[in-house]
């Protein structure tokens, strides 16, 4: 027993120290807004959904977010403390499932491995609620493995208020529910009121499925023939060396076969629901047009948990030894984390001196709300974010960003959001931090229109996604076209 905890904290210690570079990096858009609705005053009125057209999520992230700030302060780490802990705890509760199951930590150890190799792992350092959605899953799973109906029902009610499309992967459990109804030819009353309550809380997603569906999203941003297997390869990418690793072990060894227990049919039903349902969101999208973004679909990664450990215990019996490779392969690529800790080093922030005289324009949402959140107050009294939402929808068939003017009723944005027809004709040169051509920016693609003259004056490294800071000068002539 002292063995396995001193092993489980080793692990975690681990996790902690990995995690850490991106645990600690600087918020990003969609976690500044996830920092703006846990500490606006009006946070009970999430059940509305959200802040309009600009964040629309059910509240128990930000709720969680809330609670961390108060006890540890405003810093990033502290923003994503409750989605590094939610992961971990998915993690915890798949290698107690498997210790239960095949009778060895060592293959516990592996599931946390593989689950650690897995791209959710991402999520872990995402203050997002998808590292929350993914313990409530497991925490349900658990709960109704062992028949533990008031702890499902709580299970699911955390999984239900954490995001839009969670109740696609709560619907595993219901398939399997049903397998064992076939298979047992009796119903489970309480069972199903266990998990029907809890379904009630879709009701509330209404307003926020009228909120999303309200946006545009370039034709760039749509599902594809290609967004299926671009998901599930992505999923795994990163556990394809152990993968070539074990293929190898396994030829050298004889393709040895050990039993070992088998999923019930019950179980099976619920892993193959959970390793499709990703295959319903993208459905979901394609038919309504709201965007597929990669981390809709993390629940399938318990799903590939379960298999790929059930497939290593029937194939080898050095657990211990293949958990020790997954944890050092995680160590060396760190589940992709690296590359988003390595955005912020070595940045430049030579931008705040050139022509500081000027406005500063973001022609990204993303740039200007990461810039309203961490740049200084002298700097974001000239920060401007311009909207024009007939030329947003002309140009890019984009409004992703149009929700910035309402979302001054509800963040305390320092910078400015600002038409932009009032804009130009207050200010006749600029400057504009962009990626010319990016598919949800319109703003180069009016200027242009409008015959402005764009000059880049610096290209460098910026702590955002864009890195080209442009001189824009509006002629005269041109500034009269907006007086409409």
């Amino acid at each position: 027993m002292l063995r396995s905890a001193a092993l489980l904290v080793l692990w975690c210690a681990v996790y902690a120290t990995v995690l850490w570079p991106a645990w600690a990096r600087p918020l990003w858009y969609d976690e500044v807004l996830t920092f703006h609705m846990a500490t606006s005053p009006l946070g009970i009125s999430y059940f509305g959904g959200g802040a309009g057209p600009i964040e629309s999520n059910p509240p128990l992230l930000y709720w969680l977010v809330k609670a961390s700030i108060a006890l540890f302060g405003t810093a990033p780490a502290a923003v994503r403390l409750p989605s590094v802990l939610a992961f971990l705890g998915a993690s915890l509760i798949l290698c107690r499932l498997i210790v239960e199951r095949l009778g060895h930590l060592g293959y516990g150890l592996a599931a946390m491995g593989i689950f650690w190799s897995l791209a959710p792992v991402q999520l872990a350092v995402e203050a997002r609620p998808y590292a929350l959605l993914l313990f409530c899953f497991c925490a349900a799973l658990y709960c109704w493995l062992h028949e533990l109906r008031t702890g499902l029902a709580i299970s699911l009610a955390g999984l239900f208020l954490s995001h839009g499309f969670a109740p696609v992967f709560g619907a595993a459990i219901a398939a399997g529910e049903l397998r064992k109804i076939y298979d047992h030819r009796r119903i489970d009353w309480r069972m199903w009121l266990a998990m029907g309550l809890p379904a009630c809380l879709v009701v509330t997603y209404l307003p926020m499925i009228r909120n999303t569906k309200a946006i545009l999203y370039p034709a760039a941003f749509g599902v594809t023939p290609w967004t299926l297997p671009s998901f599930y390869s992505g999923l795994v990418l990163f556990l394809l060396p152990a993968v070539a690793l074990f293929g190898i072990a396994w030829l050298v060894s004889g393709k040895c076969r050990i039993a070992t227990p088998q999923f019930a049919p019950h179980e099976t039903a619920f892993v193959w629901f959970a390793l499709l349902a990703p295959c319903i969101v993208i459905a979901y999208s394609a038919v309504s047009g709201v965007v597929f973004w990669n981390r809709y679909g993390a629940g399938a990664a318990v799903a590939v948990t379960l298999l790929l450990t059930y497939l290593l215990a029937r194939h080898t019996q050095s657990a211990t030894l293949w958990a020790g490779i997954l944890l050092a392969l995680f160590c060396v690529h760190r589940g992709g984390t690296s590359a988003l800790a390595d955005k912020y080093s070595n940045t430049s922030q030579t931008y705040r001196s050139i022509r500081p005289d000027l406005p500063f324009v973001a022609a990204s949402g993303l740039a200007f709300l990461e810039m309203d959140h961490r740049e200084p107050n002298d700097f974001t009294k000239r920060l401007y974010y311009l909207t024009d939402r007939d030329a947003a929808i002309r140009l890019r068939h984009a409004t992703m960003f149009e929700g910035l003017t309402e979302a001054r009723r509800w963040f305390p944005l320092r910078g400015n959001v600002t038409p932009y027809s009032d804009f130009v004709q207050k200010h006749d040169q600029f400057l504009v931090l962009a990626t010319p051509d990016f598919p949800e920016d319109w703003l180069f693609a009016r200027l242009k229109e409008d015959g402005a003259r764009i000059r880049l004056v610096a290209d460098e490294k910026t702590p955002y996604r864009d890195r080209q800071l442009y001189l824009v000068e509006l002629k005269p002539f041109a500034l009269g076209m907006h007086s409409h």
